[in-house]
């Protein structure tokens, strides 16, 4: 057996590895008789030795006016292994961290009135503290619309102090006291057509919801969020107080 893998992987050379092996089956010998069994020039013996000093691998040895080297014990190459692999791991983890990760939108479809309500619930637990959320809103008639909401979405809404902007219908709006935490204008059209639907766009995701048929969609992408939050905003600014 060569242990070429092996000795490659602790990062020897394919001299050092011949050295090595020659001094582990022969300990104790000169330059030359290293040169010799080897079959490697001097020269090469030479530099290949001081390296393998270096490292820790072998010593030299006095003996009888004779300069002879031996390997110190193999366990000190478990060492050596158990290092490079540390070391090729950390490196093989920050390989992995310069890879830009390119995030694909989940998109998941909801049925059913139960469905919407989890919109909603996650709505006000997944966003923080006087984080915003933006909806537009052209809801059922009366209060057809609230009876989608959890118990507690109200107080958990409040409690976490959430900002809201709101683009909804002159009906919707009559309706609705004013809030400090809540920004409201009214888009005529939705008067006029009575769509029944909602947007909202909350943290990484945008949610669309038909009251009619009890479906909508949830989109969670970071980029599509911010993207459709921007578009709001510029909708928004342009609408009449």
């Amino acid at each position: 057996m060569e242990y070429s893998n092996f000795f490659r992987t602790i990062g020897f050379s394919p001299h050092e590895q011949a050295l090595y092996l020659t001094l582990l089956n022969t300990p104790s010998l000169t330059i030359s008789e290293l040169a010799r069994k080897a079959k490697l020039h001097r020269p090469i013996v030479y530099k290949t030795i001081a390296t393998l000093t270096k490292k820790g691998i072998l010593h030299l040895k006095n003996s009888n006016r004779r300069k002879i080297y031996e390997v110190n014990h193999p366990s000190l190459l478990k060492q050596t292994f158990l290092t490079q692999s540390k070391e090729g791991e950390a490196e093989f983890s920050e390989l992995l961290s310069l890879q830009k990760v390119v995030a694909i939108p989940e998109i998941k479809i909801v049925r059913g009135r139960t469905s919407i309500t989890e919109i909603f619930r996650d709505l006000v637990n997944s966003l923080g503290r006087n984080d915003i959320f933006y909806r537009y809103s052209s809801p059922p008639t009366g209060k057809v619309g609230d009876s989608y909401l959890p118990p507690d979405y109200r107080l958990i809404r409040d409690e976490k102090e959430l900002e809201r902007f709101v683009i909804t219908s002159g009906e919707r709006f009559r309706t609705r006291k004013t809030r400090l935490e809540r920004g409201m204008k009214i888009l005529p059209r939705f008067d006029q057509e009575n769509l029944e639907a909602t947007e909202i766009i909350y943290g990484d995701k945008v949610a669309f919801i038909d009251y009619a048929t009890e479906t909508g969609f949830v989109i969670q992408h970071e980029k599509f969020a911010k993207f459709t939050a921007v578009l709001f905003m510029e909708l928004y600014k342009k609408l009449p107080e």
